[in-house]
Parts: structure tokens; C-alpha cells; sequence
């Protein structure tokens, strides 16, 4: 698609000889919206690409932080949810623990405390 190679060339390929803080978070951006788009898409030859593309880009694009995309976090639920074997996921925070939880508790000696 036109965007996903839009979106890799924006990460892979420096926008000049000068490394700019610009250039460095627009190649941030880019490396989030690529990162939603692959696994929105579903396609594993893109997910790799894209993974392969941020992990190698130019030292000065690898200079700005990425920030993690919020699909990323439906998809965590979604496979903690496959897992479980359950459609919604419990909160222990709001729902407590379960009685068939297993549950330990340990000790940790922490010098100087």
C-alpha cells in the first residue's frame, strides 16, 4: 500500500546530511503510525518488515523515543483474552482475586533497609 511505503521510507531514509531533532521525531511518528498500520493490516511479511526497518534505521532516526502505539494495548488484551479462555478479561484491581488464583507471597532481604 502507498502508505506503509510512505511510512518506511519516512523511518528508513534521512531527510538530509544534517542530523536534525526534527527528523529524528518525525521518524518517531512514523515509526508509530508504522508500527499501528502493520498490526492493525495483520500482514506478517509487513510486521517484519517494519520491525526489520525501525531496528536498522540510520543512527540519527534512532535518536527520538517512539511512542508505543494504543493498538498495541488492544492487542495484549486480546491474546491475554484468547488465553484465558475468556472474551473479557478480569481486573483484579476491581474484581479481586480469584478463589482458584494461585497466589504466593516471598520475603526480599534488601541490604541497608
Amino acid at each position: 500500500s502507498a502508505l506503509f511505503d510512505l511510512l518506511m521510507a519516512i523511518v528508513t531514509e534521512p531527510f538530509s546530511k544534517d542530523s536534525s531533532p526534527v527528523a529524528a521525531e518525525l521518524s518517531s511518528v512514523a515509526s508509530a503510525c508504522l508500527m499501528s498500520l502493520v498490526v492493525a493490516l495483520g500482514d506478517t511479511g509487513k510486521i517484519l518488515s517494519a520491525v526489520a526497518a525501525i531496528l536498522t534505521a540510520p543512527p540519527e532516526l534512532r535518536e527520538g523515543m517512539v511512542q508505543i502505539p494504543q493498538i498495541f494495548y488492544a492487542l495484549q488484551s486480546s491474546v491475554q483474552a484468547v488465553l484465558l479462555g475468556a472474551i473479557v478479561e478480569t481486573d483484579w484491581l476491581t474484581q479481586g482475586v480469584s478463589s482458584k488464583s494461585k497466589v504466593e507471597t516471598w520475603s526480599l532481604d534488601v541490604p541497608g533497609m
